[in-house]
């Protein structure tokens, strides 16, 4: 019972995941909002490419900045 309603939860987060990068892309399209709004009738996983490349630009991100400040670190040690 209790995997069941993990379960419904993560896809629950899922839907307002897409939602909330919905909604962000409508609120910076501006004028264009029909182009956008066609977009997502013609390719029924175009929220779920946009939410997977986002995922993959924060998490490289989140792997490259703390790199790029020890790399500073020892850059700084070593010009001392």
């Amino acid at each position: 019972m209790e995997e069941k309603k993990g379960l419904k939860l993560f896809s629950l987060s899922k839907f307002t995941n897409f939602e909330m990068i919905m909604d962000s892309q409508l609120a910076s399209s501006g004028a264009h909002q029909a182009k956008i709004l066609g977009k997502y009738e013609k390719n029924n996983k175009y929220i779920k490419n946009q939410a997977l490349s986002l995922k993959f630009i924060s998490a490289l991100l989140m792997v490259l900045m703390p790199l790029l400040s020890i790399i500073m670190y020892f850059e700084i040690l070593e010009n001392i």
